[in-house]
């Protein structure tokens, strides 16, 4: 997309997909949710229990969806207007796509929850590349910011086909089974740790579609592209250790090592990012931007203190720290509204990017080292 499109239309694009993200935030983070109790009662050997919570939790996910395209379709005009959409068309066809990406989340829980990891390797690839060739052939055709976007519909489609593979014939699970131990907590705090991820790795994007315009958005959004991806590439070992944390309810060796692996990756990719950032400007746009590259370099040195977030955020999940999960999604919510305010060009949004994440971080360590001396001395 940054080789075929213009750069303001690069970057309404990405503009227009992080929208997307964020309204389906709530249900990522309720699949988590789901994900956590399923790794619990399997370590527990239950299959009974196992077999009704995979039931129950699909049909909770399918409700969420439905009532986040309410949501959705509620709060579309406000938000069009809130972040200054050049054309509605852009803000429609992301209305459009919401659906199938909320059903790629669903079915994502699903296969996890049922232990189709073939189905969901498979389909997540092809998801991959079905996006990446309707990508390239609807922006041959038109050219324009809401034909890279169509695109995600097309491979959210092939991720949410995995729905078509949920038998119909199951039985009814009873309503009077009980939840897990501290399910709607849990969910609650899954939902906060969800957001602030959110908000501390894309909430920029979002607020620069509201200040930044022309070529100015499309190069901070190629410069955000290639720092974001020094996250999104380490994330997978966070992933892993969620789920084998929730497993064993407590620290071991193998949690160390993962916890570990998460910042060698996470340093492997910003050292990268700053050595190699001409060759990764030339990959994404077909040419060295000057500017794009000077921001990229600020990026992955903010990602290092985004990384750091992250790995709280996990941890207190992981862990079942209901308060500090929802301190950490305030944190979140706090760190959007600083770069709301200062970040109405590109130096100022990096420079409040950096001094707010830190100045989070800070703070969320201070609350938390203060809590659990409160709670030895008690």
């Amino acid at each position: 997309m940054g080789r075929l499109l213009p750069r303001e239309e690069f970057g309404y694009m990405n503009s227009t997909l992080g929208v997307i993200l964020f309204a389906s935030v709530p249900l990522s983070a309720s699949s988590q949710t789901v994900a956590h109790y399923l790794a619990r009662l399997k370590a527990e050997g239950n299959e009974k229990n196992l077999e009704t919570f995979r039931q129950q939790s699909l049909t909770w996910l399918w409700r969420g969806t439905w009532a986040l395209i309410l949501i959705s379709l509620l709060l579309w005009k406000p938000v069009q207007d809130f972040l200054n959409f050049p054309r509605t068309a852009l803000s429609l066809v992301a209305l459009i796509c919401l659906p199938a990406q909320l059903w790629s989340v669903v079915a994502s829980a699903w296969c996890a929850g049922m232990g189709r990891f073939k189905i969901l390797g498979y389909l997540t690839l092809g998801g991959a590349i079905t996006r990446l060739l309707a990508g390239i052939f609807f922006v041959w055709l038109w050219g324009n910011a809401e034909s890279g976007v169509f695109a995600t519909l097309v491979g959210a489609l092939m991720m949410g086909s995995a729905l078509l593979f949920i038998p119909r014939d199951r039985k009814k699970v009873s309503s009077s089974v009980p939840l897990p131990s501290g399910f709607f907590p849990f969910l609650i705090a899954s939902i906060g740790v969800g957001v602030g991820n959110f908000l501390f790795l894309q909430a920029d994007q979002i607020i620069a579609q509201r200040y930044f315009t022309g070529i100015d958005l499309g190069n901070y959004s190629a410069a955000g592209v290639l720092g974001r991806a020094v996250i999104l590439g380490s994330l997978p070992f966070l992933t892993v250790y969620f789920t084998q944390r929730s497993e064993i309810h407590s620290t071991n060796r193998q949690s160390w090592s993962l916890k570990g692996m998460f910042f060698s990756s996470l340093m492997i990719g910003v050292l990268f990012v700053l050595y190699e950032s001409d060759l990764l400007c030339r990959i994404l746009l077909g040419h060295v931007e000057y500017q794009t590259t000077v921001w990229m370099d600020q990026f992955a040195l903010n990602m290092l203190i985004v990384g750091v977030l992250h790995l709280l955020g996990f941890f207190f999940l992981a862990t079942r720290r209901i308060l500090e999960c929802l301190i950490f999604g305030l944190g979140g919510v706090i760190y959007s509204i600083i770069l709301l305010y200062y970040g109405k060009g590109a130096d100022e949004m990096l420079f409040a990017m950096r001094c707010g994440s830190a100045g989070i971080l800070v703070a969320i360590l201070a609350i938390v080292g203060t809590i659990s001396l409160i709670k030895n001395k008690q």
